[in-house]
């Protein structure tokens, strides 16, 4: 792993950098919106905050997405900027996996777009569009393997429970330093209980993906794959950890009205927004240098 990073040109840290950068937007379009259709009571800051936040992510993977047709065929073009706009390459590309994944994802992203509608069609709209956004990752890279349909709707699952969380962090954020104590509380506590099984699905999915791509229970930390794997579940052990804290303490704390826990609440969500940072810059690294088979 460490030897394929050194041998990284700027071309190749810029193409895992925006394929980091497609995943954050994705999810944070995706999830923002489920947060607005799982909590339709929650507070106007915190329910405008990840409505703001998923239309304007939305239109940013669209576009990030979009941007990594053209840096595919640029590669294939040998290096060339300029065949970015080849016709002929990006044919190819689009007739690729990555092509698929991308037109699914888009479509998925314009459908979470609905968030801005009223009543059911702006729930439908978010719902399919999530699934769609989620679904996407399925069409490309690893889990193109077999058993290809059982490997699709796990990892399509991860995806849906990992955006569920990374969407309701920046509203919870908010809920904390702009609203009573009390009122985040309930928040909190209200998000906490769908959390429970958001983080389920997360790491029964994950860890029935690590088992059929490597056809043991842990990563070895023998290859590169392996490695990237442990950093990713250290980082989402310590998410779990934090998460666990907000949960136990600081919530009860919030229904009680201290100020305290509000800032406290506030600071661990940041250091949760870091550690989803790793992970996603883990999983695109890994996923650009590394297969489970080597």
């Amino acid at each position: 792993m460490l030897a394929a990073l050194a041998s990284l040109d700027a071309a190749g840290v810029a193409s895992i950098i925006l394929k980091a950068l497609v995943y954050a937007s994705s999810l944070l379009a995706a999830g923002s919106a489920l947060f607005v259709v799982a909590f339709p009571m929650a507070p106007t800051a915190a329910a405008r905050t990840a409505r703001h936040l998923a239309v304007w992510s939305a239109l940013v993977a669209i576009l990030l997405s979009i941007a990594r047709l053209g840096s595919r065929a640029v590669f294939l073009g040998g290096g060339d900027p300029g065949m970015a706009l080849d016709p002929v390459l990006l044919g190819v590309v689009i007739d690729s996996p990555l092509g698929t994944s991308t037109i699914v994802r888009v479509a998925g992203l314009v459908l979470v777009l609905g968030v801005v509608l009223p009543g059911r069609a702006g729930v439908w709209s978010v719902v399919v569009g999530a699934i769609a956004t989620a679904m996407s990752f399925a069409l490309v890279g690893h889990a193109l393997g077999e058993p290809r349909v059982l490997l699709a709707v796990l990892l399509t699952v991860h995806v849906l429970a990992v955006a569920f969380w990374v969407g309701a962090l920046a509203p919870l954020r908010r809920a904390a330093l702009a609203l009573p104590e009390t009122e985040t509380g309930h928040l909190a506590n209200a998000f906490g209980r769908k959390a429970i099984w958001s983080v389920a699905m997360l790491v029964a999915a994950g860890g029935a993906l690590i088992l059929l791509l490597t056809g043991a229970p842990l990563p070895s930390a023998d290859a590169g794959y392996g490695q990237g794997l442990i950093l990713k579940l250290i980082a989402v052990a310590a998410l779990i950890g934090l998460a666990a804290l907000n949960k136990l303490r600081l919530t009860p704390a919030l229904v009680r009205g201290d100020r305290a826990a509000a800032r406290s609440l506030a600071r661990s969500i940041e250091i949760e927004i870091a550690l989803i940072l790793v992970v996603l810059l883990a999983t695109a690294t890994v996923t650009t240098l590394t297969s489970p088979t080597g």
